[in-house]
């Protein structure tokens, strides 16, 4: 979202203060933080006359395996329903998965798949390094920040026990509770580190079985990586067919790789990857056909107060406590410095 607002400031469409703007881009994700952002949303919308275009991944009770987590989709639906005049979800699968948990219907929606930041990511063909071209070592990679169970690690487990690794090297960066005898595990590391270990690998391993839109799938494709991912939610729609393979189970992606290997100039792009300049001009355009949904002051009122009751049944007293004291410190800062914003 940084490099969306990046691009939309260099095609002229980015205000500098939310007074100034005539949409509000709202991304709808799961931190307390979200608690502040929605209630200046809410102001933005019924005092100033904003239109409220909200961006939505998940559903996240899906994304992160366990029922407790459907709070936060109830919450984000019940907001959608109550304030959105637009709704971006990030894939097909997305926008079919939060309808089916609640997502409101009548609420204008479409699909705009991400764009990785270009600055580390520009779009590139298909990279094959000249030690594998010359039968060395094939180098495997996959991060993830999370180590939820549905990011993959019991794969990877795996592929631990069942790989040729005098064949392939295999490197894992990120988060994981899971030890491995072969696999080479690195911690998290920075975007520009990212981009340049995958300018150092061959093939990006993308196991994670629920994916609204990853971004870091993306990121690979865009480095030129051939990919095999699992044929699961949003993967199908975000990885091209001459990008890499799809696997249904775990026990063919030894295969698959063998036959990357052997055939890896046949992933070559055939269709050009999408710019962030597309992107961006995407969401302008859905903005631009949307209307605003007039809501009054009391029913904006009401709506607020059931926004906190539903705060503090979901999620108990303190986040409520922060959620006030952060609507206290918004309207003092806009007080005290006359309505700017810092």
């Amino acid at each position: 979202m940084n490099s969306v607002g990046e691009r939309f400031a260099v095609d002229g469409h980015y205000a500098n203060s939310p007074e100034e703007c005539d949409i509000v881009l709202l991304n709808l994700s799961p931190s307390f933080r979200i608690f502040g952002l929605m209630s200046e949303a809410i102001r933005l919308k019924c005092k100033h006359g904003k239109k409220l275009l909200c961006r939505l991944a998940g559903p996240i009770s899906i994304a992160r395996g366990t029922e407790d987590q459907s709070c936060w989709d109830r919450l984000f639906f019940y907001f959608l329903r109550q304030f959105a005049d637009g709704i971006v979800y990030q894939s097909s699968w997305s926008k079919g998965a939060n309808i089916t948990a609640g997502a409101p219907e009548n609420v204008p929606a479409t699909v705009i798949i991400n764009v990785p930041g270009e600055k580390h990511f520009p779009p590139s063909d298909v990279v094959w390094r000249d030690e594998a071209e010359e039968g060395g070592k094939v180098r495997l990679l996959y991060a993830s920040w999370s180590d939820n169970y549905n990011k993959g690690g019991d794969v990877l487990a795996y592929l631990d026990d069942v790989l040729d690794f005098y064949r392939y090297a295999f490197t894992f960066v990120g988060r994981t509770q899971v030890t491995y005898s072969n696999i080479v595990v690195r911690p998290p590391v920075a975007p520009d580190q990212l981009a340049r270990l995958l300018a150092e690998h061959d093939i990006f391993i993308f196991p994670s079985r629920v994916e609204a839109c990853s971004n870091m799938l993306l990121e690979a494709i865009y480095s030129g990586k051939v990919v095999v991912a699992s044929n699961t939610t949003s993967n199908p729609e975000v990885l091209p067919k001459d990008r890499g393979e799809l696997y249904e189970s775990p026990e063919e992606i030894p295969d698959l790789l063998d036959r990357i290997v052997l055939n890896h100039h046949q992933y070559e792009s055939v269709e050009q990857l999408p710019t962030m300049k597309v992107l961006a001009s995407q969401y302008v355009a859905f903005a631009g056909t949307l209307d605003t949904r007039p809501v009054s002051r009391i029913s904006c009122i009401w709506a607020t107060v059931n926004l906190e009751r539903l705060l503090w049944r979901e999620f108990g007293v303190l986040p409520v406590i922060k959620y006030r004291t952060i609507m206290w410190l918004s309207h003092m800062k806009r007080t005290i410095l006359g309505g700017k914003r810092v």
